[in-house]
């Protein structure tokens, strides 16, 4: 009965130890998300110089290290939606530095086009990775209601297509009118979600959403409107912001109650 006293201890021993190490940072992790805010910074300042090559040197790496930082975290527990979020996160590097090469016509010509293209995968690859969450209990829609998820998100794409559509090319109007719509099937795909996830991070995927989606509204409005009377340095440092955070707050979201559901497995 001692043996099994001492055997006992020592399992739970080393289970205390397990979930300590697991929740530590991991170094590999710390670097890459070093990186990803070093990178960031740097790109900001870049975009204030008049030297564009700091812009082209800065701006692909950005997702490439959030990526890094992404897989580190999900290497242990590499599931279907942490599969589709780095799915994301590359069609993000796609999508940032095709954008590199828009022209400034107001159609933002092919690269434009590709760019967009790009980032629309982006978010139909969160939203699966959304809708794919593993041993998912409950919805947004369930406990309130699918008109409390969906109204709020109709009105602002209303009123965001009301306001655009009197400056949009008339090759625009169909991309954009699109690329809008699935992306609010995003935000909605992690308003759904957020119940099922623990408060901190419930918090941080819609935020991260919603600023995803106040990024593209502020090129959408500086590019075919006259809205926005701000510098394009201004209105270039408040896209990139809002990009930003609200690609880590998703990352870190999702990367974060994947590990918890691990742990708690």
């Amino acid at each position: 009965m001692i043996l099994d006293d001492d055997f006992m201890i020592d399992i739970i021993w080393k289970s205390q130890n397990h979930n300590q190490r697991s929740i530590m940072p991991k170094p590999k992790q710390q670097v890459f998300l070093i990186l990803f805010l070093l990178f960031s910074a740097a790109n900001l300042i870049a975009m204030g110089t008049s030297s564009s090559w700091d812009n082209y040197l800065t701006k692909p790496m950005l997702m490439i290290w959030l990526g890094a930082y992404a897989y580190e975290r999900l290497k242990p527990h590499l599931s279907i939606s942490g599969r589709l979020l780095l799915i994301g996160l590359l069609f993000s590097f796609g999508g940032d530095t095709l954008l590199l090469f828009a022209d400034g016509r107001p159609s933002g010509g092919t690269f434009f086009i590709l760019g967009l293209c790009s980032f629309l995968l982006t978010h139909v690859a969160y939203w699966l990775a959304f809708f794919r969450w593993p041993e998912r209990t409950t919805s947004f829609h369930k406990r309130y209601g699918y008109l409390a998820m969906a109204l709020p998100l109709v009105i602002y794409w209303g009123a965001m297509i009301y306001l655009l559509l009197p400056g949009l090319p008339a090759e625009m109007t169909a991309p954009v009118i699109i690329y809008s719509l699935v992306i609010i099937w995003m935000v909605s795909g992690a308003l759904d979600l957020s119940p099922d996830l623990p408060p901190k991070y419930a918090r941080m995927l819609v935020a991260g959403a919603i600023l995803f989606v106040l990024s593209d509204s502020i090129i959408a409005f500086s590019r075919f409107t006259d809205y926005l009377s701000f510098s394009n340095l201004t209105i270039g440092w408040a896209i990139m912001l809002t990009y930003l955070a609200g690609q880590f707050l998703i990352v870190h979201s999702v990367t974060g109650s994947l590990e918890s559901e691990d742990r708690s497995a």
